[in-house]
């Protein structure tokens, strides 16, 4: 849902910019729109790797040294591209919404493609606590 919302808010911006054009209440309601939509995709990413694999230290670590460099990549290019034409933003917002959704796409099919089903149910249980919770559940159907 979040990442069909944010394909509709980059065509919604590149409309305005580059059709309608801007006036100070639809950059507002935009801007808010773009921060509901974005603010959850990072701890929903979180919750992803929780679920679908052990999360370790190494791995929590690989995930926010990613994010930030890739803030700080996506900051110096939309600085550059900025200096030359300001209307150029949802262009990139847009590029940025499209390598993101591709890329949990690819996430998504790379799973799928190497998971592991439990022989309890057609769930994996990714870490002991699961697997506890799944077994309490299935004793109880068994009684």
């Amino acid at each position: 849902i979040i990442w069909a919302g944010a394909i509709c808010l980059a065509a919604a911006w590149l409309t305005y910019v580059w059709i309608v054009g801007l006036s100070s209440m639809s950059l507002f309601i935009l801007g808010a729109i773009t921060g509901l939509i974005f603010s959850p995709i990072f701890p929903l990413s979180f919750g992803y790797f929780n679920q679908r694999l052990n999360v370790i230290p190494m791995l929590l670590g690989l995930l926010l040294c990613g994010t930030a460099l890739g803030a700080m990549t996506s900051n110096k290019i939309a600085g550059l591209v900025m200096d030359h034409d300001p209307n150029h933003f949802p262009t990139l917002l847009a590029i940025w919404i499209l390598m993101a959704t591709l890329l949990y796409i690819g996430s998504h099919l790379v799973y799928f493609c190497h998971r592991r089903p439990s022989a309890d149910t057609g769930r994996e249980c990714v870490n002991e606590e699961e697997k506890g919770v799944m077994m309490e559940i299935t004793n109880k159907e068994n009684k």
